[in-house]
């Protein structure tokens, strides 16, 4: 407040004392006299009073005022006031925001300050306020003294026939929004490209969220706002009480991090359930007890790593069932092959294990879920001559199994071949063929050209192992017949005991002779 408002302010008072001073010490007709022109001084002095009071405000200004006239000289706010047509009158602050002066600023001429882009945006808004007559909040660039653009935020309000507002520069705020959007963004992709998904879940609320990608096939709560009772009964029963117990711990302030594994049933057309893991950490505590008050964490498909797991667990129990089947082979080798020709005896015996050895790589190339049937054939009837031995049949994948008790029986032919039929001469010949009837899988051992071959008196080993192993291990059926060309073996097994998986029954276009 400046000396000469408060002078002003005290002339009013000082004029009424000295005027009732003056009536007082008149004597009666000249009390008389003055009464009137006191009164009309009284009023004059009543009016000049509230005059000034009503210019108080403009003359002094407030704290308020001055604050942001000192922001509109720092070029931080603009106070602008305009006609009711929408010219500008007047903009404090403009130049210092802008530098454009007060003459080129007035009527239209801000405009030509605002980014080309944002001007046709302006002027409509700007019109659409003052034809329904509402407070207008517009945002736009403008060329700032610098030469850059900043983005600003203006505000305004219809008053008395004018429009009085400010204009804000919100180029900072603005632009940390733009760039907290795009991390938020980035960390979206780097979410989906890693088939990850960000959850949160407020405590006191009871609300949680959560930020999946779009390829997500879990059945898990979507809305924005999901309640915990929401999210576990997505769970598997057999599951729920465990995640939730871990998520309770967190909660009550006895652990500061959250990690469970369940599952959830899969978004339908899709069956069955899949494996999700989670991991989260308190992001907020209440200072007082403790508790958790908000948990964020992200959460993995696992279903794959969970079924391999799985699926290792089976391939050792396996590997040690077909492990063990070996060994009691390898035994029976031993027992039952005769021994009266101890160099006989050795290569038998030889002979026998290393066929076990090659369908124990052969399952072991396929990951122990079984074998092809021509190649099964083809590495046991390597030990033929080139050119001695063909095949015949379509793919087939024997299943694990068959494929050590099929090795066998195979290798028992050849080595019979070679010994005493067909694979002993050059004219020889050897054809394995087999193909799918009925529901079963047929093996047809066929010689021609070897030496002439007569009906064993008794029953040797390997008489006895075909027997055993198509009989009793594989429920099938077997029929020797020694004929003038050579030995005839037909072999009957039931394909849903020996097949993993039929391949297609398109024939070989040839029979081709092994190398």
């Amino acid at each position: 407040m400046t000396p000469r408002f408060i002078g002003l302010c005290a002339t009013p008072p000082l004029v009424l004392a000295l005027a009732a001073l003056a009536l007082w010490q008149a004597d009666g007709a000249a009390r008389q006299r003055l009464v009137l022109p006191i009164l009309l001084l009284s009023a004059l002095c009543l009016i000049l009073t509230a005059c000034l009071m009503a210019e108080r405000p403009r003359a002094d200004g407030g704290p308020g005022e001055r604050r942001f006239r000192a922001l509109a000289r720092a070029g931080d706010l603009v106070l602008w006031r305009g006609d009711a047509a929408g010219a500008i009158l007047e903009a404090e602050g403009w130049t210092e925001l802008t530098g454009q002066g007060l003459e080129a600023l007035r009527g239209a001429g801000w405009l030509e300050m605002l980014h080309p882009a944002d001007r046709a945006p302006t002027l409509a808004a700007w019109a659409e306020a003052r034809a329904a007559l509402r407070p207008v909040d517009i945002e736009y660039r403008v060329r700032t003294r610098a030469g850059a653009w900043h983005w600003v935020r203006a505000r305004a309000v219809p008053t008395e026939g004018e429009w009085v507002g400010l204009v804000e520069d919100i180029h900072e705020r603005r632009q940390a929004s733009l760039d907290l959007a795009e991390r938020q963004e980035k960390l979206a992709l780097a979410l989906a490209a890693a088939r990850l998904v960000s959850w949160e879940y407020d405590v006191r609320a009871d609300r949680g969220r959560r930020v999946s990608y779009a390829e997500e096939v879990l059945d898990a709560p979507v809305p924005a706002n999901f309640t915990l009772a929401d999210w576990a009964a997505a769970m598997h029963p057999e599951d729920r009480p465990i995640a939730l117990g871990r998520l309770q711990s967190a909660i009550d302030g006895q652990a500061m991090e959250v990690a469970a594994e369940f599952r959830v049933r899969r978004r339908p057309p899709a069956e069955g359930w899949a494996w999700v893991s989670s991991q989260g950490a308190v992001t907020e505590r209440d200072p007082a007890t403790g508790r958790a008050l908000r948990i964020s964490g992200i959460s993995r498909d696992v279903s794959e790593r969970r079924e391999a797991e799985e699926r290792r667990v089976l391939l050792m129990r396996e590997v040690d069932h077909r492990a063990k089947n070996v060994l009691a082979v390898v035994q029976s080798v031993l027992r039952l092959t005769r021994r009266d020709r101890p160099e006989s005896y050795m290569a038998a015996v030889e002979a026998r294990v290393a066929a076990l050895a090659r369908a124990h790589t052969l399952l072991a190339e396929r990951g122990w879920v079984g074998a092809d049937l021509r190649l099964l054939a083809e590495r046991e009837l390597a030990v033929c001559p080139p050119g001695v031995a063909r095949l015949e049949g379509p793919p087939l994948a024997i299943a694990a199994g068959a494929v050590q008790p099929l090795a066998m029986v195979v290798h028992e032919l050849a080595a019979n071949a070679g010994k005493h039929g067909a694979a002993s001469v050059p004219a020889g010949r050897v054809v394995l063929a087999w193909r799918l009837e009925a529901g079963q899988l047929h093996l047809d051992w066929t010689e021609s050209g070897g030496p002439p071959v007569q009906a064993p008196s008794g029953r040797g080993f390997g008489t006895r192992m075909l027997e055993a192993v198509l009989r009793g291990q594989l429920g099938g059926t077997l029929d020797l017949r020694w004929e003038a060309g050579g030995l005839a073996c037909c072999i009957a097994l039931p394909a849903a005991r020996v097949l993993a998986g039929a391949g297609h029954a398109s024939r070989l276009p040839a029979a081709e002779p092994m190398p």
